[in-house]
């Protein structure tokens, strides 16, 4: 179908997405440099993949564009340069330009995007890339996606500009040709949900990985790493999977000679390669450095043999039954004995582990509570019955998995709402709004009466023993682990 078909069809079907990819253009047709019709029409997605574009000037579109919010142009390998420049894009949140040629990214090239969450530059050929070129999207940006750029690791160092973006939860870095890590990688990046490194040439990875504590995926297959600092331990997220499987840690093509125990758990799956790496971080002896500046010359000989991660029942104790995706039984902790710390060196260190307790505390306190508080943004700027729906259908899930754990654990609350309910005579967006917010409040009900149960209720003097206290807390531990994972906004 020509684009101009495809124009005049989503004219007549009053659709907010226009899609003329595919239509071997190379350049913008006229028919976008003017309004398309006297009443002006508010589209929020464009799509122009895999057309022949060289150069695309922005500020030439009509202000039928002035609310995009997303827009496409993969797979135009002749797009040599582009200019946002001129026109308001303020509302763009996403923007995919893989496998296109942008060869030369400047520190102006993506000024005047003030709300882009979501860059994709995958594959892109890109030569020179501007160490501010992503200052400008420092407190916006998402997820940046720069796996397929080889040329990237010829510089040595990662832009600076990358560190900046605080909020940053995605990053691809894969196929990079990357030799090493900027020195604060992961102390600056420390919101990080997943990481992608793989095929890369790295031969260890910063002491600051520990920071990312909120890390739930990390691929750093096929590299030429010897050893994992032992900061890693901290990053207890990446012992699980998602209900997808996209999670946990993948270790593969790396020849780890420096820890032939770890080697030989890769394919035993992330829980035991994570349950083994937070062994080995609680039996070193003395403070576990997360500074990339420190001196690293001190390091802990592998666990032997005896302390390896036992096969892990199911079954969590005399007393209790829990089943389903909540079981689990942890392992206890062998001690080692005292040996002289040698340490003075080293300028930054943390605490030793947490308790389970106070780590499924944090959870629910800081993680699911901002997950809660950015769920009722997203609600509130949705506009249409889709938009709407589509954040039920994620959120349905999730409540339904806290719903499972606090029946398991026999919490019986009522719950009373303050958020209004939806009434037959109201328009349908507004119901749906209606019916999320009561989700949403639900969701706050039952997170404050886990809470409660946790921090209250379940004291290890009320169990026979120390490790019926511990099995309980566990399960519980991974349960909510396990549902702040799922709920993807």
């Amino acid at each position: 179908m020509s684009h101009k078909s495809k124009i005049k069809e989503t004219l007549k079907s009053k659709s907010n997405r226009l899609d003329i990819s595919a239509c071997k253009l190379s350049e913008l047709p006229k028919e976008l440099k003017s309004n398309m019709e006297k009443q002006v029409l508010s589209f929020l997605e464009l799509d122009m993949s895999f057309n022949q574009f060289k150069s695309l000037d922005f500020k030439e579109l009509s202000s039928d564009f002035n609310s995009l919010n997303t827009l496409n142009l993969s797979g135009n390998p002749l797009l040599l340069s582009i200019n946002f420049q001129g026109k308001d894009l303020r509302q763009l949140q996403e923007l995919n330009l893989s496998g296109c040629k942008i060869s030369h990214i400047d520190e102006s090239t993506f000024q005047g995007l003030s709300s882009l969450r979501k860059l994709n530059l995958s594959n892109s050929n890109i030569d020179v890339v501007h160490d501010r070129a992503f200052y400008s999207l420092r407190v916006t940006l998402e997820e940046l996606m720069l796996s397929g750029n080889s040329k990237l690791g010829s510089y040595g160092t990662l832009p600076s500009s990358i560190l900046e973006c605080k909020i940053l939860e995605i990053l691809d870095l894969s196929s990079c040709g990357l030799k090493s890590l900027p020195n604060g990688f992961g102390q600056e990046l420390c919101k990080l949900l997943e990481l992608n490194l793989g095929n890369n040439r790295l031969t260890t990875l910063p002491n600051s990985i520990g920071k990312m504590k909120r890390l739930c995926f990390l691929n750093v297959q096929d590299n030429d790493i010897q050893s994992l600092p032992l900061s890693i331990g901290h990053c207890v997220g990446l012992g699980c999977t998602g209900g997808s499987g996209n999670g946990g840690i993948n270790l593969y093509g790396n020849p780890l000679t420096q820890d032939l125990d770890l080697k030989s758990k890769i394919s035993q799956g992330p829980f035991i390669i994570m349950d083994y790496l937070e062994k080995k971080m609680s039996l070193h002896r003395g403070p576990i450095s997360v500074s990339d500046e420190a001196n690293s010359s001190y390091t802990t000989p592998p666990l032997p043999s005896h302390h390896s991660s036992p096969v892990l029942s199911s079954s969590p104790g005399p007393g209790f039954s829990i089943p389903g995706p909540y079981s689990r039984s942890p392992s206890t902790t062998p001690s080692l004995p005292d040996r002289p710390p040698s340490y003075n060196s080293l300028p930054v260190y943390v605490p030793g582990p947490k308790s389970v307790r106070d780590k499924t505390s944090d959870l629910l306190s800081q993680d699911m509570k901002k997950k809660i508080q950015l769920q009722y943004d997203q609600i509130s700027k949705s506009k249409t019955p889709d938009e709407m729906i589509s954040i039920g259908n994620k959120l349905t899930p999730v409540q339904e998995d806290m719903d499972k754990l606090l029946t398991t654990l026999k919490i019986v609350k009522e719950f009373t709402f303050v958020s209004p309910k939806p009434q037959p005579t109201e328009d349908k967006p507004t119901q749906i709004k209606k019916i999320l917010n009561l989700k949403i409040e639900k969701m706050v009900l039952s997170i404050r009466h886990l809470l409660e149960y946790i921090t209250v209720t379940l004291q290890p003097q009320s169990f026979r023993t120390t490790q019926d206290y511990d099995n309980i807390m566990s399960l519980i531990y991974d349960a909510v682990q396990k549902v702040n994972m799922k709920w993807i906004l």
